[in-house]
């Protein structure tokens, strides 16, 4: 256990004491004063109170002494008996400034209405998913990148996500099939099958595999070699960039060494970047962003920061992806509340599960793996939500957030989209024991079963299965999901790692 869970075990231990004192004081205080078991108080206690519509609720809390504010109607004012006026607290302690940024209108009507609670319990579940980030990306093409890092919004509005010029293939697209660079293209441009065969053909399909890197489970790991390129979208792919850091560009493959100076960056930058993907944070920051944008951001030093501001942007496609990298980075450390610079930004010391990381070196292999298993989970859920969001006939449905959370958080984990455990490295389907996968691979399959026609053939399995017909089951789905993703997106998908 690490400082951080220390931390939050004590703040819970403290909580349901906090909720056990409240009970007993209710049941041996407040509520017989209520009842008229003892004699009314004439005394506030200092306490959390209410605020009511309803008079008989004003006459229990009076009774028992708890704090109470009556809201009524500004019509009845005439007919108010007022025996003191309350003093406001001073302005400058008082926020009246909109939220920035403002949160969505989810309820309107009465406090007591029972569809509020139930309004906030479905978009509670909802925010727990996070926004499905690949959702806006649409294809623009531009001649040339917008100039300057003052505001980012207008930035990536204006690019809409990803644009073609950032698929992993696009300097083999033809920009003469009709899109321009002043037209929002539809998500729909036809792919003739020479074009199809070019762009598939140069797409990296695997990922590295290496004992300095988090293993893939073997039914990902051989879904992901069968891909069949031919299944390349006939539709041009808006959706190429990554919802976080592909985890490749952490490994070198040459050198056969992890990039911990890259992988220390993103630790410092983390935080920011999973608030950007809640549903506080403004839609067009959670978008996905191409490798190269990602690489850069991540590869950013103060120094290097100061010397991009000073570069223009149009001096070369290099300057233009460094000045976009810091657009991004620039609003979304703004984003998060800080005031500070991105230069001094960079210079703070970042903690992995509650532990300072001072310098790139003290990220030894076993933090290593730590960090990108995560990645790689984060990248995978928010894949998954985005390709059940097109294909589900009701993504947004409190039935299917369930699924979802079935499907990816492996009981009794954190049952959130954005929190990914340590235990999740070795739990799930991630665990040996491939009994262990069934609740998962069940909750997956009722899932994809309404992802198409075509998904047959998958037969029944419990926990008493064998494990050779749990591995064909689990082979299945995984072959289904990641051909299925290929065929969308035009790429491979992030898949999950283990730490076993």
């Amino acid at each position: 256990m690490v400082r951080t869970d220390l931390r939050h075990s004590i703040a819970k231990l403290q909580r349901y004491l906090l909720e056990l004192d409240a009970f007993l004081a209710w049941e041996t205080v407040y509520r017989k004063r209520i009842q008229g078991l003892e004699p009314a108080t004439t005394k506030v206690d200092l306490c959390m109170g209410c605020f009511t519509y309803d008079p008989n609720v004003v006459s229990d809390f009076v009774r028992a002494g708890l704090p109470v504010w009556f809201i009524q109607s500004v019509n009845k004012l005439a007919h108010t008996r007022i025996d003191e006026l309350v003093h406001l607290r001073p302005l400058m302690t008082i926020e009246l400034n909109e939220c920035q940024p403002k949160y969505p209108t989810i309820f309107k009507g009465w406090a007591t209405d029972v569809k509020r609670i139930s309004m906030i319990r479905l978009n509670a579940r909802i925010s727990l998913h996070t926004a499905d980030v690949f959702f806006l990306a649409r294809p623009i093409v531009r001649e040339a990148a917008l100039i300057g890092t003052k505001n980012a919004l207008k930035t990536i509005n204006a690019h809409q996500g990803i644009s073609v010029h950032h698929h992993p293939c696009a300097y083999h697209w033809d920009f003469t099939c009709g899109i321009t660079a002043d037209s929002s293209a539809d998500r729909n441009v036809a792919v003739g099958s020479s074009q199809r065969r070019n762009l598939a053909t140069n797409l990296v399909l695997l990922p590295p595999l290496s004992p300095l890197l988090p293993s893939i489970p073997e039914p990902f790991l051989a879904a992901l070699r069968s891909i069949n390129i031919e299944m390349f979208p006939t539709s041009l792919p808006t959706d190429c960039g990554y919802a976080f850091p592909n985890p490749n560009i952490f490994f070198d493959n040459q050198k056969e060494a992890v990039k911990v100076e890259m992988l220390h960056s993103w630790i410092r930058l983390r935080p920011a970047f999973l608030f950007r993907v809640s549903t506080s944070a403004s839609p067009l920051l959670s978008q996905p962003y191409s490798s190269k944008i990602w690489r850069r951001i991540v590869q950013f030093t103060p120094d290097l920061v100061t010397a991009t501001r000073i570069i223009q942007p149009n001096y070369s496609k290099s300057a233009r992806e460094k000045h976009e990298a810091l657009a991004v980075l620039d609003e979304i450390i703004t984003l998060i509340g800080e005031v500070v610079q991105v230069e001094k930004f960079l210079k703070d010391r970042p903690y992995w599960r509650g532990d300072e990381l001072p310098r790139p070196d003290a990220i030894d292999s076993s933090i290593a793996k730590q960090i990108l298993c995560e990645l790689c989970e984060l990248n995978f859920r928010l894949e998954f939500i985005a390709l059940n969001r097109r294909l589900y006939p009701e993504p947004d449905s409190p039935a299917s957030h369930s699924l979802i959370l079935d499907a990816l958080v492996p009981k009794p984990l954190a049952r959130a989209v954005l929190v990914v455990e340590h235990d999740q490295g070795n739990r799930g389907l991630a665990s040996r024991d491939v009994k262990d996968h069934v609740p998962q691979l069940l909750a997956l399959r009722k899932l994809m079963s309404s992802w198409s026609s075509s998904f047959s053939g998958f037969d029944d399995i419990s926990s008493q299965s064998s494990e050779v017909d749990i591995s064909r089951f689990e082979s299945a789905l995984a072959s289904f999901y990641i051909h299925k993703f290929f065929s969308i997106f035009g790429r491979a998908p992030v898949v999950p790692r283990s730490l076993l």
